[in-house]
């Protein structure tokens, strides 16, 4: 649903996108880099709610893996530390990751946390439709500045 917002976003400002899922059923972390790697994207995200066996782990990441794609991240997150106080939630950072999709993209990739589905607080607040949109636009405008930055 997310994503969905995002892409909706992003197509008002006019921002071209392709959508490696519209359904919910699953696609390989191979078919989903190589769906991007034949796309040559400017950008690719993926966005997760994270869980652990941990109740109590809280918060937001995002990760990236190649250098080319530090800076993405960063203006990503940046969007998310401007919503960190008002969500109540825990800024975990950006987090140099080898995630499969990440690492095997040739565009700059990250991967959006947007908070822990197994924290029962939090997951009540990621359900919300209001907090859905305010991930949506922090992630729609961190992609769209990077855009722009890199013009």
């Amino acid at each position: 649903k997310i994503a969905k917002m995002v892409e909706k976003n992003l197509k008002k400002k006019k921002v071209k996108t392709f959508m490696i899922r519209d359904k919910d059923i699953y696609v390989t972390l191979a078919d989903r880099s190589n769906f991007s790697n034949d796309k040559k994207p400017d950008v690719f995200v993926s966005i997760h709610v994270n869980s652990s066996t941990n109740e109590e782990s809280f918060g937001v990441e995002t990760h990236y893996w190649k250098d080319d794609s530090l800076n993405y991240a960063k203006v990503i997150h940046s969007e998310f530390s401007k919503k960190i106080k008002s969500w109540k939630t825990k800024d975990r950072g950006v987090i140099k990751s080898q995630f499969y999709v990440i690492n095997h993209t040739e565009a700059p990739a990250i991967l959006c946390e947007v908070g822990f589905i197994s924290n029962p607080s939090e997951r009540n607040e990621i359900i919300k439709e209001k907090r859905q949109e305010e991930i949506a636009e922090a992630i729609t405008n961190g992609i769209y500045n990077y855009l722009k930055m890199r013009k």
